[in-house]
């Protein structure tokens, strides 16, 4: 066997790192955003496919069969897959020469979750209940992530000024 003559197919790295945004609104997504581009070492080998074979079970990506480019093809919702691995075959026109790649995708969060209240109770309060007594402490949740997840609190109607509420707690005050 003449070794010189052997051809092959290598991947540039061997874990490709792409992130992408996810989608702010997952009823009108932005489908066919590039995440990023599988190459190969040189090599004399023509006419490569690109499949993903395996790590894309939501079917959120997809491959552009001759360039490797990964794409988007549906709404991306970190809430729902935060990263994934795909793995990507690349194999010549006669099938005969192929390699597998891998690329981790991460999911970047945006802020598209609206906090949620979780404890909705009426609460009564008497006449002469002491005046800066904490009267209630308002308990939300958020599914986003770091930053994105901070609540703020606020009151839509402090009722004349009788009630005010810390900002960062949740707790509301009789005044």
């Amino acid at each position: 066997i003449e070794t010189d003559k052997l051809k092959y197919l290598s991947c540039t790295e061997n874990l490709y790192k792409f992130s992408i945004a996810e989608d702010f609104s997952t009823r009108s997504p932005n489908v066919g955003r590039e995440v990023g581009k599988v190459i190969l070492q040189p090599n004399s080998v023509s006419n490569l496919m690109f499949e993903i074979i395996d790590g894309n079970d939501l079917d959120m990506f997809a491959i552009e069969e001759s360039s490797g480019t990964i794409v988007t093809s549906r709404a991306l919702d970190r809430e729902t897959l935060e990263k994934t691995v795909l793995k990507i075959r690349v194999k010549s026109a006669s099938q005969l020469i192929s390699a597998i790649c891998q690329a981790e995708v991460k999911l970047e969060d945006v802020n598209d979750e609206a906090p949620i209240i979780i404890d909705d109770e009426v609460i009564i309060i008497s006449e002469d209940a002491p005046i800066k007594e904490i009267v209630k402490t308002v308990v939300a949740i958020d599914n986003d992530k770091d930053q994105n997840s901070r609540r703020k609190y606020s009151l839509a109607d402090d009722i004349n000024g009788h009630f005010s509420i810390n900002a960062d707690t949740g707790a509301i005050y009789l005044e």
